[in-house]
């Protein structure tokens, strides 16, 4: 995994061998994270041939104030939750610190939940990157959505339950819906170095990945992309955000994973869907 850099020097990741290697060869693709949130995606981008500027537009960060959080996680491990929804990686991360300031592991806080109330504490995760992050905690996600793999696809697969069920759903504190707990805060990052912003303004990075809505927010209070700059965002809700913004037309990622954000650039760079990539029109 990458270690941190400063953000006023953002890496830049460039195929080995021949600049003529890959699908995205030739392409400059900005990835809004710091590099050790985005290795898997920095050398998905690597391997296709793209050389990537990695630069983060939002920080996250633990709740100001755990109490709720903490208090949450206590009631799991009493079997006081049907279910917990997990709606991202940095909620497992925000999870597992949770538990471990308890003194047990995430794993081990779901398992004496479903001790204590058998049949309760089952897992849903938004998608298959949260279902990964959940597996490297050692936690099988009993639900996951197959059609759309976004909160409105979870809530439109959700398995049948008990009337009155109890869910925790421990999200951003930016999050749209009321919440059981915050997670995690999502913070403005620094704003981004001026050869970024330089190069961005004159189209000499190619792409942009949006990784969540508040990324696309504090992208377009920094610079106006030209409509030639590929926009691929990672879901449909951030691909709405997008063209509400006015970001120019893109390519949306069937799945959040990196294999798919490349085949959506792959798609844009084309100039045809391809499968994994589906065409996104500003205001639609």
């Amino acid at each position: 995994m990458s270690t941190p850099t400063d953000p006023t020097s953002p890496p830049e990741r460039t195929a080995s061998g021949s600049a003529d290697v890959g699908p995205l060869a030739g392409m400059r693709v900005l990835v809004p994270r710091s590099p050790d949130r985005a290795g898997p995606l920095l050398d998905a981008l690597h391997r296709a041939g793209a050389t990537v500027v990695a630069a983060p537009l939002v920080t996250i960060a633990p709740p100001a104030d755990p109490t709720e959080l903490d208090d949450a996680v206590a009631r799991l491990a009493a079997g006081g939750f049907d279910w917990i929804a997990v709606t991202s990686g940095f909620t497992v991360e925000s999870l597992e610190a949770a538990t471990l300031r308890a003194g047990h592991t995430l794993a081990d806080v779901l398992a004496a939940g479903r001790a204590m109330r058998p049949g309760s504490t089952q897992v849903a995760a938004v998608g298959d990157a949260t279902a990964a992050a959940l597996a490297r905690s050692l936690i099988r996600a009993d639900f996951v959505p197959t059609t759309l793999q976004s909160a409105r696809g979870m809530l439109g697969e959700w398995p049948s339950t008990a009337p009155g069920a109890h869910v925790l759903v421990p999200q951003s504190d930016l999050a749209e819906s009321t919440l059981s707990a915050v997670a995690y805060t999502n913070r403005p990052a620094p704003a981004l170095p001026p050869e970024v912003i330089a190069d961005l303004a004159a189209g000499r990075i190619d792409a942009v990945v949006l990784t969540s809505g508040s990324v696309a927010r504090r992208l377009v209070q920094q610079i106006r992309l030209p409509q030639s700059t590929v926009v691929c965002s990672i879901g449909p809700r951030t691909a709405e955000v997008a063209a509400d913004l006015g970001l120019p037309v893109g390519v949306v990622a069937d799945h959040p994973v990196p294999d798919a954000v490349v085949a959506a650039l792959v798609a844009a760079v084309a100039g045809a869907g391809v499968r994994g990539a589906t065409a996104c029109r500003a205001g639609a």
